[in-house]
């Protein structure tokens, strides 16, 4: 049987990512809008709980694929002051 790797398991999670790319441009979207922008802090915030309780058994795995990445990639590892 073949090791499973951590970007194997990253993959299994990107469908959560694709969801998270389309509510950052909603909530763009309703920054932007005059209509729309005296809730985005209400809609931001209730938006930050869902994304935690929908991430939560993600976590690990999106941290080992990066932690993998930036060992495969240094250059993307964020410089440290």
């Amino acid at each position: 049987m073949k090791k499973r790797t951590v970007i194997h398991e990253y993959f299994e999670a990107r469908p959560i990512l694709l969801h998270i790319r389309i509510m950052e441009r909603v909530m763009k979207a309703i920054e932007d809008d005059p209509k729309t922008s005296a809730f985005h802090p209400r809609i931001h915030c209730a938006y930050l709980d869902i994304l935690s309780e929908e991430l939560a058994p993600y976590a690990l795995t999106l941290a080992l694929a990066i932690v993998e990445l930036e060992d495969a990639y240094p250059e993307i590892k964020r410089r440290r002051s």
